[in-house]
């Protein structure tokens, strides 16, 4: 069994979530295979430093695919990645999802990464953040399209760290 640590937007908090890998994978819980972060992330000189496993993240448009010494990898680019044995798809650029659907549609995909979130969330109270899903109303173009070619057993959308699972 693959064990995976998902995270949110890291928001600059590099250190806060480095402590807090480290702390889970040498816990009861771990050890874990990776740890993926939805949302794009600014990789700033404190996130360059070495990591217990593998770090996948979304960084910003335009920037070049990097792999890091330290396990860091940064991912800017729509693609799909086999990371300890799952596929997974990351959607750095939503508004280029009809160029991504052929690589999509290719394989199997297991976890979806990405920032966008169907248009059909809507927070309900903005203080708690809670969210509702109007059924007759999912007009996100990824979203769509990404559930009419796959349907990914899990998916994360980091805008309000929700987390989506299917049978």
């Amino acid at each position: 069994m693959v064990k995976v640590l998902l995270s949110g937007d890291v928001g600059g908090n590099w250190d806060a979530l480095h402590a807090r890998v480290e702390k889970l994978h040498t816990s009861a819980h771990g050890p874990f295979d990776v740890v993926l972060c939805a949302g794009f992330s600014d990789v700033s000189a404190n996130a360059i430093r070495a990591w217990p496993l593998p770090v996948y993240v979304l960084g910003g448009l335009g920037d070049q695919p990097k792999n890091t010494s330290t396990n860091l990898h940064i991912v800017s680019e729509n693609s799909v990645h086999t990371i300890s044995g799952l596929h997974v798809a990351f959607l750095a650029d939503p508004e280029a999802v009809q160029s991504f659907r052929s690589a999509l549609t290719a394989q199997p995909v297991d976890l979806l990464i990405t920032t966008d979130y169907p248009q059909g969330y809507k927070p309900h109270n903005l203080r708690s953040r809670h969210m509702m899903m109007d059924p007759w109303h999912v007009d996100s173009t990824s979203w769509y399209l990404w559930s009419k070619s796959r349907r990914p057993s899990n998916a994360l959308a980091s805008r309000y760290r929700r987390h989506v699972s299917t049978p």
